[in-house]
C-alpha cells in the first residue's frame, strides 16, 4: 500500500463524513453542576434509538450530530441524578445541562464521574483514572491524603520503595513520566523527598493516567501521562473545605466572583511537625517542613468564551543540626482561554510559565549551591466533533527551556571556596500534532494520530574533544575516563547548537464483541529530549536535568499493547487484561565512578544504552454495592543494556542486558471500601511487591589496612520483598451546625510493622574489619488521626 492508496482513503471517509452530517443537526453545549456550576468531565450524554453517545471534555464541552427530529438523551454521571430528555430538534442547537447531585458528601462524590468504569466501544485503552472520592477513602501514611501514592495502587504503576518520590510506570524510569498540573509541567512532584506529593486533594478535580496508546496531543516523555486538573471554584456562593492532621492541615475556599459567570478558588496547605522537633532534645536543631498555595480564576465572558487563571507555588525546607539546609520546589502559572469557533469547533488557547528551584546551603563547608530549570509554554489545541462518526483533534506547542545547572558560592567574604557558576542550558521544544477518530462500523472503532516533534539545543559555550570522544575507554583497566577537552566552542545563544525532529505516530483500535466486552489493541511512539542524570532509585532534589544536544541523543519509545475488556450488564463488575511490550533506545546511563554535582560536562560521564521492558496487567473491580474496590496485578520485566561503543569496550555490566532499579516481577494490590452504615465506613489495601534490584559487593580484599569491596553484575540481586497492610475508618457525625459538615478519619497504616527496607548499606565492622549489610528501614506501624470539614 503506497501514499497515494492511504491519502485517497483518508479522503473518501472525509467524504462519507461530510455527505452524512448533511442530514443531521448538531446539539452542543456544556454540562455543569446545579449548585456550584463547576464544569463536569466525562458526563455521558447517551441517545437509546441510536445506540449512540457522547462524553464531555476536559472543560465541560460536548458536541452531538444527531437525526433531524425527535431523540431522547439521557444524562448519567455517578453521584447525580439521571436526567432523561424528550428532544426535537430541526437545526444546530446549543443547549446546556445542569445535574442536580442525589447525596451531599464530604468526600466529593458530587463532583465526582464514575470516570473508574470502562468504555467498551472507545479504542482508548491503557488509561487509568481515579476519583478524588476513592483517593481520599485509601488509608495514606499519617492520614496525608497522598494522589501519587494511590496511583501505584493501579496495574503497572510501581515506586521506588518506602519514601521515596516519583512513580514508575510499565518499568519506567520516573523521569520517562509527563506530569501535568493544569497543563503546566510539573518536574519533582513530591514533599519531603517522596513522604507526600505537591497535590492537595481539595483542589483537585480530574485524574487521569495514561500508560499506552498516548493521544497525539501529549509528547516529551515515554513512559507516561499524568494530567491533572485544578477545581474552578463554586460559582453560586461562598464555600471552604479543609482537614487538620497530625503533621499538616489544609484549608480551601471558593466562591463566585460575579453569580453565575465567574468564581475563584485559593487553597493552601502546611506542615507542621517542626514545631514539635525542639522539644525532643537530640533533634531540636533540626527543621523539616514544607508549604503550598494552590489558586484558580475562571470567568466566562460570553457563550462562546471562557477564560482561566491558575497557579501553584510550593516549597520544602530542610536543615539538619544548623550544618546543611536544603530548599526546593515548583512554581507555575497558566492562562487559558477557550473558545467556540462553532458548534462542532472547540479550542483552547494556553500559556504557562513553569519554574523548578532547588538549592543546598552547607553552613560546615561555607558555601551554598543552587540551581533550576524556567520553561515557557504555549499550547493551541483544537477538537472538530465533524459527525457522530468523525471527530478531529489538532493543534502546536511550543516550550523555551533555561537550565541552571548549578552555582557554587561562599556564605561569608572570608571563606576558602571559590564562587563557581556552571555554564546555562538553552533549549526549544515544538511539535504539530493531529488526531482522527472514526467509528468504521458498529463493532470497529479506530483512532490514529501522527506528532512532528521538533528540539533545539540553543548555542552555549561547549567543550570539543578529540575525535568527538568526551568519554574514553581504557583497555588496560577496562573502566571508563573522561575525555581531556582540547578547546571549548562557543556559539552564541541565538544560533542552533543541534537539532532533532521525530515522527510520533499513534494508532489504537478496539473490536466489540457485544455491547459488554472487547478487544483493543494500540502502538505509541513517543520522543522525550530531557534527561535526569541520577545515581538513585527516584529523583532527588540534586538530580540533574539535561536537554538532548551533540553528545546525548533523544530517547525514542516504541510501545505495543493489546488487551481484553469486559463489564456486566449492570456495571457492577468489570475487568481489564493488557499485555504489553516496549523498547526504548538511547536510554543514559552513568559509568561507574560518576560525579554529578557540579559537573558541567555531563557527557564525560554517560553512556547511550537501551531500555526494554514487557509484562501482563490485571485490573479486577467490584463498582457498585456496599463493598466497592479492586484487586491489580502486574507480572512484568524491565532491563537496561549499555554496550560499548566498539567492539573493544566492554561498556556497562560488561554490556550484558540487567534489571533496571525499579524493576518488580511481581506486583499486588488489593483495595477494598465498605460501608457499615450512613455514619460509618471502613478502607482497607494491601500490597505485596518483588523487592527492588540493588547490587552487592561479594568479595572483598585488604589493601594497606582497609576492607576494599568487589562487587557483584550490576543489579543482580534484591532487597527483601515489600508488603503492607494499611486501613481506615471515616465517621460522619451529626450535624450539630447549620452549613458545617464533618468527619473524622482512623487509619493505621503498616498494620502488622513490617520493617520494609528502603535501602541496604555496607560499612566495615571494627571488630572482624569484615564490610557488613545494613539495613534502613523508614515507616513501621503509624496510627493517625484527622479531622476534615466542610461550610
Amino acid at each position: 500500500m503506497n501514499w497515494k492508496t492511504l491519502f485517497g482513503g483518508f479522503i473518501f471517509f472525509l467524504a462519507l463524513g461530510w455527505v452524512h452530517a448533511q442530514n443531521e443537526v448538531v446539539l452542543s453545549g456544556y454540562v455543569t453542576d446545579g449548585e456550584t456550576e463547576e464544569s463536569l468531565i466525562g458526563v455521558s450524554l447517551l441517545f437509546p434509538e441510536l445506540t449512540y453517545g457522547v462524553i464531555s471534555n476536559d472543560y465541560g464541552f460536548f458536541s452531538a450530530s444527531l437525526p433531524r427530529g425527535k431523540n431522547t438523551l439521557t444524562l448519567q454521571y455517578m453521584g447525580y441524578k439521571t436526567l432523561q430528555l424528550e428532544l426535537d430538534l430541526t437545526e444546530d442547537t446549543r443547549m446546556n445541562f445542569s445535574l442536580e447531585a442525589t447525596v451531599e458528601n464530604l468526600d466529593e462524590v458530587i463532583l465526582t464521574e464514575n470516570v473508574e468504569q470502562l468504555s467498551i466501544r472507545n479504542p482508548q485503552m491503557s488509561l487509568n483514572a481515579l476519583s478524588i472520592n476513592t483517593i481520599k477513602s485509601i488509608p495514606a501514611v499519617l492520614g496525608e491524603v497522598d494522589i501519587i501514592k494511590s496511583i501505584t495502587l493501579l496495574p503497572g504503576v510501581t515506586n521506588g520503595g518506602e519514601g521515596a518520590s516519583g512513580f514508575n510506570v510499565r518499568g519506567g524510569a520516573a523521569d520517562q513520566n509527563l506530569i501535568l498540573l493544569d497543563e503546566a509541567i510539573i518536574f519533582n512532584a513530591s514533599h519531603l523527598f517522596g513522604f507526600f506529593s505537591v497535590f492537595n486533594p481539595d483542589a483537585t478535580k480530574d485524574l487521569k493516567l495514561y500508560k499506552g496508546g498516548i493521544p497525539a496531543q501529549y509528547g516529551g516523555r515515554v513512559a507516561s501521562v499524568l494530567n491533572i486538573y485544578q477545581k474552578e471554584g463554586n460559582r453560586n456562593g461562598f464555600h471552604g473545605s479543609g482537614g487538620v492532621g497530625l503533621i499538616s492541615s489544609r484549608l480551601l475556599l471558593e466562591g463566585p466572583l460575579k453569580k453565575g459567570k465567574g468564581s475563584f478558588l485559593v487553597g493552601g496547605r502546611s506542615s507542621y511537625a517542626h514545631l514539635f522537633l525542639p522539644l525532643v532534645e537530640s533533634i531540636d536543631n533540626n527543621t523539616v517542613f514544607f508549604y503550598d498555595l494552590n489558586t484558580k480564576l475562571s470567568y466566562q465572558i460570553d457563550p462562546d468564551n471562557s477564560v482561566y487563571l491558575s497557579g501553584y507555588f510550593g516549597r520544602d525546607i530542610t536543615e539538619i543540626n544548623n550544618l546543611f539546609e536544603n530548599a526546593y520546589g515548583n512554581a507555575v502559572m497558566i492562562f487559558r482561554w477557550n473558545h467556540l469557533f462553532s458548534n462542532q469547533l472547540f479550542s483552547n488557547l494556553s500559556m504557562i510559565y513553569s519554574d523548578y528551584n532547588y538549592g543546598l546551603d552547607f553552613s560546615f563547608a561555607d558555601f551554598g549551591w543552587t540551581s533550576g530549570i524556567d520553561n515557557f509554554n504555549l499550547k493551541y489545541d483544537f477538537k472538530n466533533y465533524v459527525s457522530d462518526r468523525f471527530k478531529l483533534d489538532f493543534g502546536l506547542n511550543s516550550i523555551y527551556y533555561k537550565f541552571d545547572p548549578g552555582r557554587i558560592a561562599p556564605n561569608t567574604a572570608g571563606s576558602s571556596v571559590e564562587a563557581r557558576k556552571l555554564n546555562n542550558k538553552f533549549a526549544f521544544e515544538n511539535a504539530l500534532y493531529s488526531s482522527a477518530s472514526l467509528s468504521l462500523s458498529s463493532k470497529i472503532n479506530l483512532t490514529a494520530g501522527l506528532r512532528l516533534s521538533t528540539f533545539l539545543r540553543l548555542g552555549q559555550p561547549l567543550n570539543e574533544y578529540a575525535n568527538d570522544e568526551a568519554l574514553v575507554y581504557n583497555p588496560l583497566i577496562k573502566i571508563y575516563e573522561k575525555g581531556t577537552p582540547i578547546g571549548v566552542k562557543v556559539t552564541p545563544k541565538s544560533e542552533v547548537l543541534s537539532s532533532f525532529w521525530n515522527l510520533e505516530p499513534r494508532l489504537a483500535m478496539s473490536y466489540s464483541l457485544s455491547p459488554l466486552n472487547s478487544f483493543k489493541l494500540s502502538y505509541n511512539r513517543m520522543a522525550q529530549y530531557l534527561h535526569l542524570i541520577s545515581n538513585t532509585n527516584a529523583p532527588t532534589p540534586l538530580d540533574i536535568w539535561a536537554p538532548s544536544g551533540p553528545f546525548v541523543k533523544p530517547q525514542l519509545l516504541d510501545q505495543f499493547a493489546v488487551g481484553y475488556f469486559q463489564t456486566t450488564a449492570d456495571d457492577r463488575y468489570s475487568i481489564e487484561l493488557e499485555a504489553f511490550t516496549k523498547r526504548v533506545q538511547n536510554r543514559l546511563d552513568y559509568v561507574d565512578g560518576a560525579e554529578l554535582i557540579g559537573n558541567d560536562a555531563i557527557e564525560q560521564i554517560v553512556l547511550n544504552g537501551s531500555a526494554r521492558a514487557k509484562g501482563v496487567e490485571l485490573l479486577v473491580r467490584k463498582n457498585k454495592g456496599k463493598m466497592t474496590g479492586w484487586l491489580a496485578y502486574t507480572l512484568s520485566r524491565s532491563e537496561q543494556r549499555t554496550p560499548g561503543r566498539t567492539a573493544t569496550e566492554v561498556g556497562i555490566n560488561n554490556g550484558n542486558w540487567y534489571p533496571t532499579p525499579y524493576d518488580k516481577t511481581h506486583d499486588l494490590a488489593l483495595v477494598g471500601n465498605y460501608s457499615l452504615n450512613s455514619r460509618w465506613s471502613l478502607n482497607t489495601n494491601f500490597i505485596f511487591q518483588t523487592g527492588q534490584p540493588i547490587t552487592f559487593p561479594n568479595a572483598q580484599y585488604f589493601y594497606s589496612g582497609f576492607s576494599i569491596p568487589n562487587y557483584e553484575a550490576r543489579n543482580s540481586n534484591r532487597l527483601k520483598p515489600y508488603h503492607r497492610w494499611d486501613i481506615s475508618m471515616v465517621h460522619q457525625p451529626k450535624k450539630k451546625v447549620k452549613g458545617w459538615s464533618g468527619e473524622w478519619v482512623f487509619g493505621v497504616y503498616n498494620v502488622y510493622n513490617r520493617q520494609n527496607p528502603a535501602s541496604v548499606r555496607f560499612s566495615q565492622n571494627e571488630d572482624t574489619g569484615l564490610n557488613e549489610a545494613i539495613q534502613l528501614s523508614i515507616f513501621g506501624i503509624i496510627p493517625s488521626v484527622t479531622y476534615n470539614f466542610k461550610f
